[in-house]
């Protein structure tokens, strides 16, 4: 449950996360995914991405907060978590 800041450990655990979750190999390529046009990503996949998240990079995730749109694609995803981390843990001065 640690607080990662690098974008790049950000972007691979959110793969490893979305590995996990979704059953299939996810690699760097696949950053521009659309997972729900792809029928990667459903509603049950989406509550076990927030819980999975919430619980790697010590953030909340109300699920009411939740917009497809942030979490279209595998970049979204590491762009929202990003954002979330900023906001609840800013770096201390």
């Amino acid at each position: 449950m640690s607080t990662m800041t690098g974008t790049s450990e950000i972007q691979q655990a959110v793969f490893e996360i979305l590995q996990r979750i979704l059953q299939t190999p996810c690699t760097p390529d696949m950053i521009d995914v659309e997972l729900f046009d792809e029928n990667l990503l459903d509603s049950f996949g989406v509550t076990q991405l927030i819980v999975a998240l919430s619980e790697r990079f010590d953030i909340e995730i109300p699920p009411a907060t939740f917009e497809r749109k942030e979490w279209s694609t595998p970049h979204a995803i590491v762009a929202s978590v990003e954002t979330r981390i900023t906001q609840q843990h800013p770096p201390h001065k």
